[in-house]
């Protein structure tokens, strides 16, 4: 009886968690938790934080978080416990962080990307960029050298369909870089192109 009951309870966790990945980064770190205990255990669970969407949590509580920016990102990282598989980082990212979540998130489906991170490093960001296999989408709002982006991730993504750039220059070579090198893409954007 005892065995049944456990496992009544690991079931009402498991559909909790499932409603609580639907419900936004904003909810699950000022309301879920409070509410019980078995909420709070319940928005713990690694599938409530598959989607880590930092920029609007961040800009609108810029002023009220003790911590650094960094810190918070690695704690939520880490909640998803490497399963997260849709990234969103703010402007006031470090490098430090986003390798933190390069090397913990590997199954990384899709990302979007400052433009901040990508204009201080973009060598670096094309190099962590390759850790993630499953990558399908990026977003980025940088100047960066398409082809050098595109090149790692035709060799290291093979599942890569949608690329949004904004602000890149796009001249011949990188047009010819992208119908080389990602011949399977299904959506591109490239808004505000030189």
């Amino acid at each position: 009886m005892e065995n049944r009951l456990v496992r009544w309870e690991e079931l009402g966790m498991d559909c909790l968690a499932s409603v609580f990945e639907k419900v936004g980064m904003e909810s699950l770190l000022l309301n879920i938790p409070f509410v019980c205990k078995s909420w709070y255990k319940a928005s713990l669970s690694p599938c409530c934080w598959l989607s880590l969407d930092f920029t609007e949590i961040l800009t609108k509580y810029y002023y009220t978080w003790i911590e650094s920016h960094d810190r918070f990102v690695k704690r939520f990282v880490d909640r998803s416990k490497g399963h997260a598989t849709f990234l969103r980082l703010p402007g006031c990212c470090t490098l430090e962080a986003f390798k933190y979540v390069a090397d913990v998130c590997p199954g990384l489906k899709a990302s979007s990307l400052p433009s901040e991170l990508v204009f201080l490093q973009p060598s670096m960001i094309i190099e962590l960029i390759e850790k993630w296999e499953n990558l399908e989408s990026l977003s980025l709002k940088s100047r960066i050298n398409i082809a050098e982006l595109l090149s790692p991730i035709s060799l290291h993504c093979k599942n890569f369909r949608r690329l949004d750039i904004h602000g890149a220059s796009v001249r011949e070579d990188a047009a010819l870089s992208i119908v080389k090198l990602v011949p399977n893409i299904e959506h591109l954007s490239l808004r505000g192109v030189l």
